[in-house]
């Protein structure tokens, strides 16, 4: 119970749910349910397919990462691990619980295997930004392809500057003598021997690839709903247009949830395509919900199909605390002189 109280968990909530009802105050919250509760159910079951097609593309994408990292976990513990963590993707830091899973269950370099998630993430943005210089965003055009353009060139320099300094920057002796320090500069070689690792045309190229093939897939799940919510007026290149930029929005922001950000940015594009108000909250509060249901119901059927990964990391977790609970025991014994 403690831990579900930590702040760390229970801010990004409280900040979420208070997103939520901000941009229900906009629109009329009867009809918003009323629209939601008219959803049609066929097209339910078209976004559930298109989310198994974006989970397997997505795992497809994970263990490509992984094999390039020479990471050699079973390919059951990587399924577990990827199915499960795709149900923490809004909570703070969730998306590197899949890593957490595997070096949990296989003893995995942390470090190592968090290079390919972080590529992930970059290239979700970086798709996302292109596909909107392409598709544009409505009225938005105008101002949101300089800004695309600025904000990358940016970037870049920043990236630029950070390497050139890197190399010319040189810690204390002293700093580096404290373990603490010498743990940390070992996982940053291990993640730079990550990156390393991926930094390749080929690598990069088919990992570029399937993220494009899943997102789009997502991209058409937004209009499904649309189409499911009887919203006709918005086009399948519009509702990719509104699924990258709340996308883009909800990574680029330096908050600890998406929660409400992705919702808020969705419903203000979907406003300027002329979609009404309450039809608007009704298409990206149903995005969210079905979307994570159908994580849910995804990795619940991965951990049954993987009920001896399951078992098996559920009893690392236990000796590791066990561990831990010893270690602390041992040190806070008082220490008894002759």
């Amino acid at each position: 119970m403690k831990r579900l109280l930590r702040p760390t968990l229970v801010i990004p909530v409280v900040l979420g749910a208070a997103l939520v009802v901000a941009f229900l105050t906009i629109a009329d919250v009867r009809k918003v349910f009323a629209l939601a509760l008219g959803f049609q159910r066929a097209y339910l079951l078209y976004f559930f397919l298109l989310m198994l097609v974006y989970t397997l593309v997505r795992g497809v994408q994970w263990h490509y990462l992984l094999d390039r990292l020479d990471i050699r976990a079973p390919v059951r513990s990587q399924v577990f691990a990827f199915a499960v963590g795709e149900i923490t993707k809004s909570l703070p830091i969730g998306n590197y619980f899949q890593n957490y899973l595997l070096k949990l269950s296989q003893g995995t370099n942390f470090a190592r295997s968090a290079v390919a998630t972080t590529l992930i993430l970059a290239t979700e943005v970086a798709v996302s930004l292109v596909a909107l210089l392409g598709l544009g965003l409505g009225d938005w055009s105008d101002w949101l392809r300089p800004a695309i353009l600025i904000g990358t060139a940016a970037f870049v320099l920043l990236c630029v500057l950070i390497t050139l300094l890197r190399g010319a920057a040189r810690l204390p002796v002293w700093f580096t003598r404290a373990r603490a320090t010498q743990r940390f500069l070992a996982e940053l070689e291990h993640y730079r021997g990550g990156v390393r690792a991926l930094a390749r045309p080929r690598v990069l190229g088919v990992e570029t690839v399937l993220c494009a093939i899943y997102l789009l897939t997502a991209a058409v799940g937004l209009y499904v709903i649309a189409r499911g919510l009887g919203v006709t007026g918005l086009s399948l290149w519009q509702a990719a247009a509104v699924y990258f930029f709340s996308l883009a929005v909800g990574l680029i922001l330096p908050l600890p949830v998406d929660f409400g950000v992705i919702e808020v940015s969705g419903i203000g594009a979907l406003l300027i395509f002329g979609v009404g108000d309450s039809a608007a909250v009704a298409i990206m509060l149903l995005n969210r919900v079905f979307s994570t249901a159908s994580a849910i119901v995804i990795a619940f059927a991965a951990i049954a199909v993987l009920r001896g990964e399951f078992v098996a990391t559920l009893r690392a977790g236990s000796a590791r605390r066990d561990t831990r609970g010893t270690a602390g025991a041992r040190d806070a014994e008082p220490v008894r002189h002759a």
